[in-house]
């Protein structure tokens, strides 16, 4: 399973959907997937992807995690989290597929404050698993030297960190790493 937890997206994404509870409870959006790289993909990984949204209606907010992110994140209310806890993904709302010429497209149409949950462990998994059919392998030597040059700045010059990492990961493992 690529994604785990709901709490595997960007920060920000909990904070707009909860804006867009309290703007604008009825409105209704759509995400669509664009590939910015003309990948033609195959039927395979089609079928990969299929079977990662499917793992996504088993990821809920857990009552620790529930409990955790309203001591932390105490700028959203916890009757947020509180809803967070009941949301579960529909695969039924994401319509995926290739077309005639192997590009893949994804939309996925609901509330806002719903739809906008979708994006981010979406991207991750096309992430994950077009590296793991193309074969790519992680030089973890380079990503930590990179890091390492990163985190020795933002030390330098006192910056706060946030990391986005999580919708071009190449994977969960070198993410956590």
């Amino acid at each position: 399973m690529v994604i785990k937890t709901i709490l595997d997206t960007d920060l920000y994404k909990f904070t707009t959907s909860y804006a867009y509870i309290k703007l604008f409870p009825y409105a209704m959006g759509t995400f669509t997937f664009k590939e910015r790289d003309d990948t033609e993909y195959t039927e395979g990984f089609l079928q990969a992807l299929k079977n990662e949204i499917q793992n996504l209606s088993v990821v809920a907010l857990t009552a620790e995690e529930r409990d955790y992110m309203s001591r932390h994140c105490r700028f959203l209310p916890p009757v947020y989290w509180e809803w967070l806890s009941s949301f579960r993904f529909d695969p039924d709302k994401i319509d995926i597929h290739l077309d005639t010429t192997g590009r893949l497209h994804i939309e996925v149409s609901d509330f806002l404050y719903k739809v906008t949950l979708y994006e981010v462990p979406l991207l991750a998994i096309v992430s994950e698993i077009k590296n793991k059919f193309s074969g790519n392998i992680p030089d973890m030597s380079e990503i930590l030297c990179k890091l390492s040059e990163k985190v020795e700045l933002s030390n330098q010059h006192q910056l706060r960190f946030s990391e986005f990492g999580t919708r071009r990961r190449f994977s969960i493992d070198v993410q956590e790493t």
